[in-house]
């Protein structure tokens, strides 16, 4: 199928994208059907985006308010100047048909930007329009990051010159790490700090995670992490963002105990190897990250991305699952009702019932 775009409206792929913030199509050879315009999220698009996620996107921990929720903190991001502050949509008479979401944040050395909601419905995607709708993003300047893509994604993204950067994921038990000297954490708003770690705190913050300022004898952190569930039940901590993996080695006794004492006992860390005199467990190929371009996030970097400003369910299974219902047990957390509760995530208290 061709497609006919016309030449006003027709920039280039990678060039400013608010010089083409508008692309109409109509196949050549579908006489009838009606237009698709693939054009820039609007904030007014909002609400008609959340609907369209929720019915194309059926989860249980994905509901409407789900989307609304995070969308209005992805509103609360500013993305470097020429580039979408939401991401791109399809729409046709009117209504949207199709969605790519991105989160485009500066990083140092370019520009990052985070895949974070990918819909478009069954009728359109072998159309023109949904090709265009995919590469509109991942030819914009600097990195396009896919986190914990769908494996039917991965080839598409392949095709396109992602190339895998990470896969492992750590399940840690902090509380039980090997005891470590010189260690201290504290709230970030007290230290006084550099610009860039001021506003990666302050805008996490903004976006409902934990942020805490770590010192240790290598030097000092941020170090970010965001509240999550494994199958909607057994609270855990997702690390979001640290510099050093070796400093949350030297920390993570100090961090288990803020995190149990937070009700999160467990700590989810997105990394390619063990880690270092840290109880846990690790999965090689649980949590694949890819990127097409530069400058690629670091290991255990989420920042800015979905796990960040949307928060996430975790719905692992298995083995995985079994192992952190067991470290949450061993530091005194429990079922504290039955399952069919109109609120699972109230599942889990401690022995003492704090």
């Amino acid at each position: 199928m061709q497609a006919r775009l016309p030449n006003a409206q027709g920039a280039a792929l990678g060039s400013d994208p608010s010089a083409a913030d508008r692309i109409t199509m109509r196949p050549v050879a579908a006489k009838g059907l009606p237009k698709v315009v693939c054009r820039l999220i609007d904030e007014a698009d909002l609400p008609e985006i959340a609907k369209l996620l929720t019915s194309g996107l059926p989860d249980p921990g994905r509901d409407l308010g789900y989307w609304q929720s995070g969308l209005a903190r992805l509103a609360l991001h500013s993305p470097p100047e020429g580039y979408p502050r939401f991401g791109y949509m399809l729409e046709t008479e009117g209504r949207p048909i199709g969605v790519h979401l991105l989160i485009c944040s500066a990083q140092p050395g370019g520009v990052r930007c985070s895949a974070t909601g990918w819909f478009v419905r069954e009728e359109f995607r072998q159309s023109v329009a949904a090709t265009r709708l995919m590469l509109r993003a991942t030819k914009l300047p600097g990195a396009y990051v896919n986190f914990r893509p769908a494996p039917t994604v991965v080839p598409v993204l392949e095709a396109l010159g992602s190339r895998r950067i990470s896969q492992g994921l750590y399940a840690a038990l902090p509380l039980f790490a090997r005891q470590s000297a010189d260690v201290q954490i504290e709230a970030w708003q007290g230290v006084r700090l550099q610009e860039a770690d001021r506003r990666l705190l302050m805008d996490h913050t903004a976006f409902g995670c934990l942020g805490v300022w770590c010192r240790t004898r290598d030097g000092e952190q941020p170090l970010i992490f965001r509240r999550s569930w494994i199958k909607r039940r057994v609270p855990c901590a997702e690390l979001i963002y640290c510099r050093s993996l070796e400093a949350l080695e030297t920390a993570a006794p100090a961090l288990g105990r803020m995190l149990a004492s937070l009700g999160m006992p467990l700590l989810l860390v997105p990394t390619d190897r063990p880690l270092r005199g840290v109880p846990g467990r690790f999965f090689p190929a649980r949590l694949p990250v890819y990127c097409r371009g530069e400058p690629a996030p670091p290991i255990a970097d989420l920042s800015y991305n979905y796990p960040a400003i949307f928060g996430s369910d975790v719905q692992y299974s298995g083995t995985l699952s079994r192992v952190l219902a067991v470290g949450a047990r061993s530091l005194g957390y429990q079922r504290a009702s039955a399952r069919g509760t109109e609120d699972p995530r109230q599942h889990w208290q401690t022995g003492s019932g704090n």
